[in-house]
């Protein structure tokens, strides 16, 4: 058992585990193999294994804390807040002065987005141990979403003066001065980004210097390459020319489904599909910091109308799919990608969009795929249109989205690109939005051509299509 602990306090995670199963086939009741066990098989992902060896402690010993505490973080992990938030507070039940459960319980609230709760959960965390940078900053992520935005950044500070290089905490704030406009502050810890462990599968290693605005780059060859989510690289690719026109040669890398569509950014830059060889470069930049290596503020966003352009052969094909148009097209997109973690604040249930369906529009889905509650719901509503089988990439959504006179969409790739297409945009946004929205206005800096719908309160989209369905039936009768 010592060996297979020392094992695990190593990184030597399935050595350890094979250690615990050797302690658990002997000793089948040995509650701390079971909790160790659980940790590997949780550092492993194998988390529902990790809950079956939880359940194992539980009934060993179903009045120590520790398995239930586990056990609460296993089920956030696997998305379950509800029984998550059971199991942490039968944990809190059974040891009420222990600084990690109070901390995990609100970290547990916020998920379920009862921030005030888990303000106060936070508090009590802090009382116990007052000098955990971590209870700080997650403090400060519950003040944010309640708005409290002066809050939240004391809080932030306090978390850095514990550990100045903490890179969640200096995360956080960045995106706190983002949102709230004050983007030359901001875009700088944003650096920090890379010294999450969510982004290092990300960090790239090149021979050539990294650039930043720092130095003249005319007649130099500068690599830019997408790091995070399809919509990010649509929305910051809008700089590529902007290094072209200071004489830079230009190549951007970017998914493969992209490259096609980023081409349209003009003859200037160069597109490579990720995974391509690597030709000769002076310097590299993700795109996400390029605001950054342009100074950008809320002034001096480049938001031209519109920066993509769709394929006119695809147009075409496209009209002949419609077919004639005989009232105004909207498309729609309410589901983003499932794997992230704020995707249940910000897609919406398909069936809430139905009211939409009959003012007297032609409603089109710009979805590529569907989930699994969607084939019900979709076989209840014949008045939407369905085109995935014909989007085998995104040259063949902006020729799709050519031809619509509304797209209203989630926060989703499908938003920035419509937005840089140029079309009108009807955006709809959760209570607590991503920091490139900002806060309190309903219309962005980055896209000219949309317009914010922004939650009255968490998880209420009911009032967000209740003023899209009179917005849209003022705009049909124009």
């Amino acid at each position: 058992y010592n060996r297979a602990v020392g094992l695990l306090a190593l990184g030597h995670t399935e050595l350890a585990l094979q250690g615990f199963d050797r302690v658990l086939q002997l000793r089948p009741d040995t509650l701390d193999a079971l909790h160790n066990s659980a940790l590997a098989l949780r550092q492993l992902k194998h988390r529902d294994r990790a809950l079956a060896m939880l359940d194992r402690a539980i009934a060993v010993a179903p009045q120590h804390p520790r398995a239930y505490y586990y056990r609460g973080i296993v089920l956030r992990e696997l998305k379950r807040r509800e029984e998550a938030l059971v199991a942490i507070e039968a944990a809190l039940a059974l040891n009420a002065d222990a600084f990690e459960i109070h901390l995990e319980h609100g970290i547990v609230l916020q998920t379920l987005n009862r921030h005030e709760h888990a303000i106060a959960a936070l508090d009590r965390a802090i009382a116990l141990r007052a000098s955990d940078a971590s209870a700080h900053y997650q403090r400060g992520l519950a003040l944010q979403h309640r708005g409290r935005r002066d809050e939240a950044e004391i809080s932030y500070d306090q978390a850095l003066a514990l550990a100045p290089h903490d890179p969640h905490a200096r995360w956080n704030k960045a995106l706190l001065l983002l949102q709230t406009g004050r983007l030359a502050e901001g875009w700088p810890l944003f650096e920090s980004r890379w010294q999450r462990e969510e982004m290092q599968h990300q960090l790239r290693h090149f021979d050539a210097p990294a650039w930043r605005g720092q130095t003249d780059i005319t007649g130099r060859t500068i690599l830019l390459y997408a790091e995070q989510g399809l919509g990010d690289t649509i929305q910051f690719c809008r700089y590529a020319p902007l290094l072209s026109a200071r004489g830079a040669k230009v190549i951007l890398e970017v998914p493969t489904m992209l490259t096609e569509l980023l081409a349209s950014l003009g003859p200037s830059i160069t597109v490579i599909a990720q995974g391509a060889p690597t030709p000769h470069i002076d310097y590299h930049c993700a795109l996400m910091s390029l605001p950054l290596g342009f100074g950008t503020t809320l002034e001096t966003i480049p938001a031209s109308a519109s920066y993509l352009s769709a394929d006119p052969a695809r147009v075409a094909q496209w009209s002949t799919l419609l077919g004639p148009k005989r009232v105004s097209r909207v498309g729609l997109a309410w589901s983003g990608n499932p794997h992230l973690p704020n995707d249940h604040n910000r897609s919406v249930p398909l069936e809430l969009l139905a009211p939409l369906l009959s003012l007297g529009v032609e409603c089109h889905s710009l979805q590529k795929e569907y989930r699994a509650g969607d084939e019900a719901t979709l076989s209840t509503l014949p008045a939407l249109n369905r085109w995935h089988d014909h989007l085998n990439d995104f040259t063949d959504t902006a020729a799709l989205l050519m031809h619509m006179d509304l797209v209203i969409s989630v926060d989703t790739s499908i938003a920035h690109l419509a937005g840089a297409l140029g079309k009108q945009v009807w955006l709809m946004l959760p209570k607590s939005a991503d920091y490139r929205w900002l806060v309190d206005r309903d219309d962005t800096p980055w896209y000219p051509s949309m317009r914010l719908y922004r939650q009255e309160d968490f998880g209420d989209w009911t009032s967000v299509i209740a003023r899209l369905q009179r917005d849209l039936t003022r705009l049909v009768a124009v």
